[in-house]
């Protein structure tokens, strides 16, 4: 019996432990920018595209680096070009006018031109998990008539994270895309529930049974059980107010993950090989 005990406490611990790895890994993963997840901003005209490159080095000045270079490097070959990197980044340190570093500022565009090789980007958005960096880019198809957008992101999602976390604890953290934290708040939530609905019960059970209970000694013990039940049950009470109070708190203070902010009307030129004008852009 004592063997069985050990092995269920470890088994109850490992996939404690499996979890919290899980919850870990899921918010590390949840607050990546929506373009890593595949959710590509929308464009305004047709000039240009969306690329995303990866870079890696031992310092986030490199891997920034060869993300650049792994853009320009498929542009260039694209067009049957070879060019060195320290050239590449020769050039684009010219392009913008200064030292090119990670400090550089974004929505910069950047134009990449010889005598066999012309090119034209934006740096739209970076990430970074350790010195890997990730970055997305505005290309144009055409680097003599391109108009670029400029991508805004907000962290605020308003009344829609409350009323979520309103109806079901932590899935209005989880809409914000802070998943461990809303399966966090979820668990406890159903473990206070829990716990109120076991200690309710057991101390309702000890209490009909100290009134059923001829002998003193043991109606007390009755009696105390149920008293101690009791006040566990009003612990998990106000644990589980607790909870659902901060719940409501952080749906509406905590920022959640990075997302696109849409603009309710634009403006931009459109131009291609057959047609110019305007083009009007609305979201709702």
């Amino acid at each position: 019996m004592y063997g069985k005990d050990l092995k269920r406490k470890a088994m109850n611990k490992g996939l404690w432990i499996l979890v919290y790895l899980t919850a870990l890994y899921s918010q590390a993963y949840s607050q990546r920018p929506p373009w890593m997840r595949g959710d590509m901003p929308n464009r305004s005209n047709v000039s240009y595209y969306f690329k995303v490159t990866l870079g890696e080095g031992r310092t986030r000045t490199e891997a920034r680096n060869n993300a650049l270079l792994e853009l320009v490097g498929e542009l260039s070959r694209n067009q049957g070009v070879m060019i060195k990197g320290q050239d590449i980044l020769e050039n684009l340190s010219q392009s913008h006018g200064s030292v090119y570093d990670e400090s550089t500022r974004q929505q910069s565009r950047y134009r990449f031109e010889t005598e066999e090789f012309n090119a034209c980007f934006d740096v739209a958005d970076e990430y970074y998990e350790g010195n890997a960096c990730w970055m997305l880019f505005e290309v144009a198809y055409n680097p003599e008539k391109v108009w670029f957008d400029k991508l805004e992101f907000t962290t605020d999602y308003k009344g829609a994270a409350l009323w979520r976390s309103m109806v079901v604890p932590g899935w209005g953290q989880m809409y914000k895309r802070s998943m461990g934290k809303g399966i966090t708040i979820l668990s406890l939530q159903v473990a206070t529930i829990a716990g109120i609905c076991v200690c309710d019960n057991l101390s309702k059970s000890y209490r009909n049974k100290a009134l059923s209970e001829w002998n003193n000694s043991v109606r007390e013990n009755y009696n105390d059980r149920s008293a101690s039940y009791r006040n566990v049950r009003n612990g998990c009470i106000i644990a589980a107010g607790a909870v659902y109070v901060y719940n409501l708190v952080d749906a509406i203070a905590a920022k959640g993950a990075k997302r696109y902010k849409k603009n309710s009307l634009t403006f931009t030129p459109y131009a291609n090989s057959n047609s110019q004008g305007f083009l009007f852009s609305v979201s709702l």
